[in-house]
């Protein structure tokens, strides 16, 4: 039966959704993934946080990466804003868009002098470390926040009607669970390491304790938005064909 006009733009736009949703997972999985090879590829070990990857060899793939997930975020739709509704799509994908690339753009401040291995953004020179560092964890934590409202929000909207819809939104509990953890985790981490000592704290920031929190809370991101861009379905279909 040829499709209609209506049904033909309907289906465009649903795929454009799942395609913009499978982006956003693959870049989640994958930050954590490479910063991993490249941090003991070549620098021979990871640093105290995914932030602190900005200054080392696998610092143009933070960046990148980051700035990818900025661009995919501010330009998802997703549903419409229903009547009464509070939290859209759009809004909630912006915010962390905005949090995504003041990730990237605005980084924590160096260890160390030598550690910087690329140019400093030219925001570092206009304010001091502090500054810097607490603009970098704001949008940290606008970013985790706003990818916690979607996983236990907004993508668990919309009535169960099969099996599926309730496996799917399982997960996306799971998921946001998770990062609604990691969250925590990171404001307990950094208003803890503040009450320490100068020689505690730097202590406790050469360990990986905030890398691995925030790695758990990334990948969870990632298979939230797979989930929801339907990448099941696509390996369903693509297992069929190869078992025939």
């Amino acid at each position: 039966m040829p499709q209609i006009p209506g049904e033909e733009a309907s289906n465009t736009l649903v795929k454009s959704f799942l395609l913009v949703r499978r982006a956003i997972g693959v870049l989640g999985l994958f930050l954590p993934c490479a910063l991993v090879a490249i941090g003991y590829l070549v620098d021979g070990g990871i640093q105290p946080s995914i932030s602190a990857m900005y200054h080392t060899a696998a610092g143009d793939v933070l960046v990148g990466t980051m700035i990818a997930i900025a661009v995919f975020l501010w330009s998802y739709v997703g549903y419409r804003r229903q009547k009464g509704e509070v939290l859209s799509d759009r809004l909630v994908s912006r915010l962390a868009a905005l949090g995504a690339a003041g990730v990237a753009l605005i980084p924590v401040s160096a260890p160390e002098a030598e550690a910087v291995r690329q140019p400093t953004p030219l925001l570092n020179h206009w304010l001091s470390a502090g500054v810097t560092d607490l603009l970098h964890y704001t949008a940290a934590i606008l970013f985790f926040l706003c990818l916690t409202v979607f996983s236990l929000v907004l993508f668990r909207r919309g009535p169960v009607a099969d099996a599926d819809k309730r496996r799917a939104n399982l997960i996306y509990l799971i998921c946001g669970l998770v990062l609604a953890g990691t969250l925590v985790l990171m404001i307990a981490y950094v208003v803890y390491k503040a009450t320490l000592p100068d020689e505690a704290a730097a202590a406790l920031a050469a360990k990986p304790f905030l890398f691995i929190v925030e790695t758990i809370g990334v990948i969870a991101f990632g298979i939230s938005w797979l989930v929801k861009g339907k990448t099941l379905d696509v390996l369903k279909s693509a297992a069929s064909l190869v078992t025939g």
